[in-house]
Formats: C-alpha cells, sequence, structure tokens
C-alpha cells in the first residue's frame, strides 16, 4: 500500500467499471461520483482525534515513501541564484524527488518549483527530476492537473527529453 489503495484493490475497481478522472476523483461506473468508502479508503480522517493535521505535515508520508524507497538525502538545498533556492524534498543517485500529496494544481510556486529543477538539470547539479503524487490520507484525493503534467512534460521537453519524469502512485 504505496499510496493508500493497493494495486490489486485499483484493478479491481477498474474491472468493476470504476473510473479515476483527471481531478483525482474516483467514478462508480454509472458516472456518478464514488465515495471513499466505495472504494475502500477511509471515510474520516486518518489523524488523531478526527481533527485534520496541520499543513506542514501533510506532504510527509509521500516524503517518507521516498526516504525508504531511495534513501540519500532528505531536504537536499541548492542554491538557484536569484530565487532563494530550491529544497528537493529526497536527493538520491543525482536524481531530485518531489513528493506532492493530494491533488495538486499547477500554481506559481509550483511553475518555480519546476522551473528551478529545470536549471538544476541544466547547471549539472542534478542529472534529472521526477515528481511523485501520492494520495492524501485526509482527503483520498490524488493526481495533478492537466496543466500541471503540460508543464511538466514541457519542462521535460525543453531539457531534449527522459529528464523530467512523473509517476502517480494510485
Amino acid at each position: 500500500k504505496k499510496s493508500g489503495l493497493d494495486p490489486s484493490k485499483v484493478e479491481e475497481l477498474l474491472k468493476d467499471g470504476f473510473k479515476f478522472d483527471k481531478n483525482g476523483r474516483w467514478h462508480r461506473p454509472n458516472g456518478q461520483f464514488a465515495s471513499n468508502a466505495d472504494i475502500g479508503l477511509p471515510t474520516k480522517p486518518t489523524v488523531p482525534n478526527g481533527g485534520s493535521s496541520p499543513i506542514h505535515l501533510r506532504g510527509k508520508s509521500g516524503e517518507e515513501w521516498l526516504k525508504s524507497t531511495y534513501g540519500g538525502t532528505s531536504q537536499k538545498y541548492f542554491d538557484v541564484p536569484g530565487s532563494g533556492g530550491r529544497y528537493i524534498d529526497q536527493f538520491a543517485d543525482g536524481i531530485g524527488h518531489e513528493s506532492k500529496v493530494g491533488y495538486t494544481s499547477l500554481t506559481q510556486s509550483i511553475k518555480e518549483q519546476i522551473d528551478k529543477d529545470v536549471y538544476l538539470i541544466q547547471s549539472f547539479n542534478m542529472n534529472g527530476a521526477h515528481w511523485h503524487f501520492f494520495v492524501s490520507p485526509e482527503t483520498g484525493k490524488i493526481g495533478a492537473s492537466q496543466p500541471l503534467l503540460e508543464y511538466l512534460e514541457k519542462a521535460d521537453k525543453a531539457l531534449g527529453g527522459g529528464k523530467i519524469k512523473y509517476t502517480i502512485h494510485y
């Protein structure tokens, strides 16, 4: 269970006619939105006392997965001239791994992170970047907006391809 749903459960849902949309939501075979209970996710927040975790802790589940999977250095800092630098969630074997938990849209801050990744690859500080999108244990949402995926693909193309990858961990 790397992303909240076991891969065999995802296969079962797809086989049963459930669909997963680009906004990170599951739909029943009849097209209606599926509840967390329908797809086997927790129906209540998975934090103590039913509260919600502070925003700075929400991404930790993805970062911990990256650390246990890839090793390397957590929160590695790189200087990027004129920008205040870039913290990479997990830096291992020359690759900067970025964790996003829940549904992620292309914001100015996200664009800046991607642009800094491009700079770090072009300046030979990193061999590549790999963005990872994980399900939120609180909302059950996962994925990236189409504009975000297109921005990642455009950045990769500008580098000649094969340098910026992404994985949605269903």
